[in-house]
């Protein structure tokens, strides 16, 4: 299931919580860079997960930067 997000809300915060298991600082510069976002710094082009019960993907998109983290992706 993809699911596209139009802001980084609460939503989007809890999907990438649980895809670190609470350990927030694996996805250091993906919280620099939605800072970046929320303050105005950056503008937010795409945000997504994927979750097919296999596999989690989580992208974000900005005019700075692109990142994609996977967990066991096959």
């Amino acid at each position: 299931m993809i699911t596209n997000y139009t802001d980084l809300n609460n939503n989007f915060i809890q999907e990438l919580e649980q895809f670190t298991e609470n350990e927030m600082f694996k996805l250091y510069y993906l919280y620099v860079e939605i800072n970046r976002v929320n303050t105005g710094n950056s503008r937010l082009l795409k945000a997504f997960t994927i979750n097919d019960g296999f596999c989690k993907v989580i992208g974000l998109i900005t005019d700075n930067a692109f990142y994609l983290y996977a967990k066991d992706w096959k």
